[in-house]
């Protein structure tokens, strides 16, 4: 069957169908079908508040204006499942592609987290450190380049890594049948690439966040991927035997469409972030990262990658983090976001030592093997 002759019917003959064997579509079977479940409980629910309505709520006048948009991710269960299963075809089953389950953790690549592209700073303060490219400029000790785009924050990074710990899929095939726009500058001596694939909900994207199901957290995650797909990083990197590599590459791709009605998306990860993602990747507790401020996570993201007893000068994890504080508050704030580290057990203890003027500010961190 042709991926344009799906129609509502055979939508609805799927959900009905025995759960596929296909690991991609079984899963896209349970989602629908858990769904329409939620759906229905959720239309038993509005008959009931139509036949015994409650009084009216001054909590409710916030949520006129994003109701609309939380009751359209719900319905149209059929039109959701036909765009998807439409995708899964045009890109699995066209025989050029190895599709190969994986089972993501905590993987974050190690590049990453010595880069400032997210920042623990609001999107306006960034907006004033951009070039005339609409881009922020980094001059690191691991390397410097350019992130293009819109300016990214932790909670983009949030976002970013929820995609990563839920992406189930890997394909592997000839590059040059990649998509043009997945492309970047890993180049496989071998001329096979890999990609790694996600499609899930916004719902799922959430519960990862530890946020609700609100209509507000639906718009702001889309936002956000949305902002992640429009970014791409110019990157001089410093490598081991003192040479330096670059190039230009995206950190994801949204594939086909962003559903903004069906609260559905289809990420793709290129293939130098699944190469980073399988060969050279640091773990990033997740559960101590929800628990932390912007910028305790900017510092446990670099920490995540050095080794247990660690120092450093303040305004060199300044400027690798990317701290837009003033030079007067660095100390403080710095020392803030150690401590939650420390009281969240991740850090056993730090110091910053130094007066900042005729010696440098050092941040040293004592950090014990279980919290790795």
């Amino acid at each position: 069957m042709k991926a344009d002759e799906i129609t509502e019917e055979h939508g609805r003959a799927f959900l009905k169908s025995d759960r596929p064997d296909n690991p991609m579509l079984a899963k896209l079977w349970d989602t629908a079908n858990s769904a329409m479940a939620k759906s229905a409980e959720r239309d038993a629910q509005a008959k009931l508040r139509v036949e015994h309505p409650d009084p009216p709520s001054t909590d409710s006048v916030h949520e006129a204006d994003i109701e609309p948009l939380t009751v359209q991710r719900s319905l149209p269960l059929e039109a959701r499942l036909r765009t998807a299963a439409k995708d899964l075809m045009n890109f699995d089953t066209q025989g050029v592609f190895e599709s190969v389950p994986i089972a993501a953790q905590n993987e974050f690549p190690t590049s990453l987290t010595r880069l400032p592209i997210f920042r623990p700073s609001q999107r306006k303060k960034q907006q004033s450190i951009q070039d005339l490219d609409n881009a922020v400029c980094f001059d690191t000790p691991y390397g410097k380049g350019r992130r293009l785009g819109p300016p990214l924050t932790i909670r983009d990074e949030d976002t970013l890594i929820a995609l990563m710990r839920l992406r189930d899929r890997a394909l592997k095939g000839p590059q040059t049948h990649l998509p043009t726009n997945v492309r970047d500058i890993y180049e496989s001596k071998s001329g096979t690439a890999e990609v790694h694939r996600v499609v899930c909900t916004l719902d799922q994207i959430n519960r990862e966040l530890g946020l609700t199901d609100s209509g507000t957290n639906f718009k702001n995650t889309l936002a956000s991927i949305k902002r992640l797909n429009g970014s791409k990083i110019e990157l001089d990197k410093i490598m081991a035997d003192g040479g330096r590599v670059g190039g230009a590459f995206d950190l994801i791709k949204v594939q086909w469409l962003v559903y903004d009605r069906h609260g559905l998306v289809d990420v793709i990860f290129p293939p130098i972030m699944a190469h980073w993602l399988r060969h050279s990747y640091t773990y990033i507790d997740w559960n101590v990262r929800l628990e932390l401020s912007g910028l305790g996570k900017a510092v446990h993201r670099y920490l995540s990658g050095q080794r247990p007893d660690f120092a450093i000068e303040l305004q060199k994890l300044a400027v690798t983090v990317g701290f837009d504080g003033r030079r007067e508050h660095m100390k403080g704030k710095f020392s803030a976001a150690c401590k939650e580290l420390v009281a969240v057990g991740w850090l056993d203890d730090f110091n910053i030592q130094g007066s900042g003027r005729s010696k440098p500010l050092i941040l040293r961190v004592y950090r014990s093997r279980k919290s790795q």
